[in-house]
């Protein structure tokens, strides 16, 4: 009987998602040049005016589970959220700021800038609009709403650290970083500038070398992108498998008339059942989730194995069982 030598192939997947579960998560990036990172702990004057305007139009987006994240209206019957909030589907239940209860509905999202639109019927309290041709500033203070440490819709301070930051392959690109001391139950919350104006929407949080920030998705260009959620778009990652690939050796790439070095690709394959569902859980941490996908492999592989002995019955006159 031939060994089971799959099993061994995963050893070296279990060590790396053990590793990827043991450590925290950490964002990357280095300070720019002649910047002085600076936490805004005293609250602003303007910013406190904004908040009490803005506020009411700010909501808790609650699933079967309990809370989710934060959410606020921008438009008569649209809120606007991270869709990481709101990926586990539904029922969403939106505990507005007068603490009236309504049930909503995913109308669209873009999962690579982790932007989703939820739609109700109940009456916004109010309006929040949203910046999208102005850049945002570093050194500028902006204030977040939003639920984290069990608060119900409560302001964090901040200022802008970084612009276009790429703290992770697993979060959206072109973030923007802040010091707004955010914390889980805040996803989704928006973003404001001294003029009232949503600059962004709140989708993570990290350690860096400067110390924790804060990122959140800009609207900065992002009308259109805007509007086609409102119409009812999903985009989601684009997930990719590659099969067949083998290195570009130097007589391959003679024969193939290309430069030496590299690796060829036979097919580009999209992956969207197990792949996308695996690089979702490990965004996630759903670690439930990863350690059965693994068991799945695991045993699809042992499967293939006892088939291929079986088989050899049948092909080779000179294996005999016993």
């Amino acid at each position: 009987m031939r060994k089971a030598w799959g099993i061994l192939l995963l050893l070296p997947l279990a060590g790396a998602l053990y590793a990827l579960w043991s450590q925290p998560v950490q964002l990357w990036g280095r300070p720019e040049k002649n910047v002085t990172w600076e936490l805004a702990q005293a609250p602003p004057e303007r910013l406190q005016e904004v908040y009490t305007r803005a506020h009411p139009a700010v909501l808790r987006i609650d699933g079967p589970e309990g809370s989710r994240g934060t959410g606020f209206f921008y438009r008569e019957g649209l809120v606007l959220t991270a869709y990481h909030v709101v990926a586990e589907g539904g029922p969403y239940t939106l505990v507005l700021s007068n603490q009236k209860r309504a049930t909503a509905t995913l109308l669209g999202f873009a999962e690579p800038m982790d932007l989703a639109i939820l739609a109700t019927e109940a009456r916004a309290p109010a309006l929040l609009s949203l910046e999208t041709q102005r850049r945002p500033q570093v050194g500028e203070a902006v204030l977040h709403i939003g639920n984290g440490r069990n608060q119900f819709i409560a302001p964090r301070y901040g200022r802008i650290t970084r612009l276009f930051v790429d703290p992770s392959p697993f979060l959206p690109q072109g973030l923007v970083g802040t010091s707004l001391p955010l914390s889980p139950g805040d996803s989704g919350g928006p973003v404001l500038d001294l003029e009232g104006k949503v600059v962004g929407v709140a989708v993570a949080i990290g350690q860096t070398e400067e110390g924790f920030r804060s990122f959140f998705t800009p609207f900065l260009g992002r009308g259109q992108v805007l509007a086609e959620m409102e119409g009812g778009k999903r985009s989601y990652w684009p997930y990719l498998g590659l099969r067949g690939p083998r290195g570009l050796t130097p007589e391959l790439a003679r024969e193939l008339g290309l430069p030496p070095g590299g690796v060829v690709v036979g097919e580009v394959v999209p992956l969207p059942g197990l792949g996308s569902l695996a690089l979702t859980a490990l965004e996630a941490r759903d670690y439930p989730r990863l350690q059965g996908l693994v068991l799945l492999l695991a045993g699809l592989i042992v499967l293939f194995n006892l088939a291929v002995d079986l088989l050899y019955g049948l092909l080779d006159p000179r294996v005999e069982y016993a």
